[in-house]
This record gives C-alpha cells, structure tokens and sequence, in this order.
C-alpha cells in the first residue's frame, strides 16, 4: 500500500511504515536547454538540469532535505528507494 505525501495524515501513516509516495513532473524546455523538475506534493522541489540523469541525481539529493525543511518533527528520520517511471507525452 502507498499513500500521497499530498493527502491529508500523510506524516502519520508514513511514521506506521506506509510507503509515502511523491509525483514529480519532469520537462524539457527546448528554449533554455534543460530539463525541469517541479512537485505539487513537495513544497519548494523546482530543479533543473543539462541532462535526465543529472536531474535524476538532483532529485534523489533534494527530497530528504525538502522533507526536513517542509516539516521537521514528521520525517527526522528519512529512508526512501527512488524508483522513477517514464511517461512520455507529446504535445
């Protein structure tokens, strides 16, 4: 069972060991050259990177530091398997 970072008593189910799940969006911008990482599940996730596997790496860095910052006394002890699924739509 998962359960979104964005639903309400999130922090609690994933303290009881409930596999929290976060959606992040990733774009490329053709005009600026890179690719672009936003979340409306974690507060303050915007990166950007030359390349997919850069921002992949950004990204794994970035979400137990924005877990801390975005509420301290929930996640002060972060473990989390990153597992990324593509889904590619052209517009």
């Amino acid at each position: 069972m998962n359960y979104p970072l964005r639903y309400l008593l999130s922090n609690v189910l994933a303290k009881m060991g409930i596999t929290i799940t976060i959606h992040i969006n990733c774009i490329y911008d053709e005009q600026a050259q890179v690719f672009i990482a936003t979340s409306q599940d974690l507060h303050g996730l915007v990166l950007e990177a030359e390349n997919l596997n850069s921002l992949k790496k950004e990204i794994k860095e970035a979400i137990p530091t924005l877990l801390r910052l975005n509420d301290k006394k929930s996640f002060s002890k972060i473990s989390a398997d990153i597992l990324f699924k593509e889904h590619i739509v052209y517009a």
